[in-house]
């Protein structure tokens, strides 16, 4: 795995903060729960978001890190096993192969993975079928489709395509739909950072793994003209993106909007856009946008690790 991509996730997924609620005046939660969009300036801290110790938010899931240790935290450990795996069964690793070593690790997660790893041990399927809706799996539309593969990309450098068709086989494996195909766009562009100078680029070329008609490129498209519309507010065009471009999936309302596939990924998309190449500026913007915010500032921070260099 490149050692560039590993520092700038975790220099993200540290710094970022994970839906922030909107307090009412005596410090208590509105109702519903409502998504505070574009956070103060002044709460970007590196390594300090929610995963990194900081108490602004309701979450904290701040440990007593040690050398040597990983705590379980869904936005990173996966990614490890998945490290393992390629290790163990090479690029040609099954299904079966997977559903395996899972298995044989006892590995543990949230959302749509849990509800993998209990289908798969409760109902004799055959992989990848623990990771689909008719099977059981109520969190099939979770982020746990993407977050978990952007590496992938490190495994198939500047072959974007095989990048992606890694990233499908993994991600199958806990979700399907438009999770899946968003976890195979970050594995290319992950790929394509090998030989790319700006992630403005990258975002463009590694549209090309996708179905012509998928709705990633339509998310980008729409961010592409949300930029265009406020070159100077980042903030205003996260919110119009939230308010008019969410789109529901089953079981979700208000207090699950920040777990939607296209409005955390659209936020990835406008961080990078607005960040302009610069790995400082894009985690500023993208740890404070909102939502499930520290997933996407690993993912894009990882990429520009890729394109910078450990002196970037």
């Amino acid at each position: 795995m490149c050692i560039r991509d590993r520092v700038g996730q975790c220099g993200g997924v540290v710094t970022g903060y994970e839906y922030v609620k909107v307090r009412n005046p005596d410090g208590s939660f509105k109702e519903p729960h409502e998504q505070w969009l574009g956070l103060p300036d002044d709460w970007f801290s590196m390594l300090n978001g929610t995963l990194g110790g900081s108490t602004r938010d309701e979450h904290n899931y701040f440990s007593n890190y040690q050398d040597g240790i990983i705590f379980s935290d869904d936005d990173q450990h996966v990614d490890f096993m998945n490290q393992v795996i390629l290790n163990t069964y090479g690029p040609g690793v099954a299904y079966e192969d997977i559903k395996y070593s899972w298995i044989h690790y006892d590995l543990k997660d949230f959302g749509a993975t849990a509800d993998a790893l209990h289908i798969m041990k409760e109902k004799d399927l055959i992989a990848p079928q623990m990771g689909q809706r008719e099977h059981g799996n109520n969190g099939h539309w979770l982020p746990e489709g993407y977050i978990h593969h952007e590496t992938r990309g490190c495994a198939c450098p500047g072959r974007p395509c095989a990048a992606a068709r890694m990233a499908r086989k993994f991600s199958r494996m806990s979700n399907e739909g438009e999770a899946v195909e968003w976890g195979m766009y970050w594995a290319a562009a992950t790929s394509i950072a090998y030989f790319e100078t700006d992630i403005r680029e990258v975002l463009v070329d590694a549209l090309d793994v996708l179905p012509g008609n998928s709705y990633v490129r339509e998310t980008y498209d729409i961010c592409l003209q949300l930029h265009a519309k406020y070159p100077d507010d980042w903030r205003a065009a996260v919110r119009e993106f939230w308010n008019s471009h969410a789109r529901y999936v089953y079981a979700v309302g208000t207090e699950k909007l920040h777990l939607i596939a296209n409005v955390n990924n659209a936020n990835c998309i406008l961080s990078a856009l607005y960040g302009e190449n610069d790995y400082m500026e894009t985690l500023r913007i993208q740890s404070l946008s909102g939502g499930d915010a520290e997933c996407g500032a690993s993912t894009l921070c990882g990429i520009l690790g890729v394109i910078h260099g450990m002196d970037g």
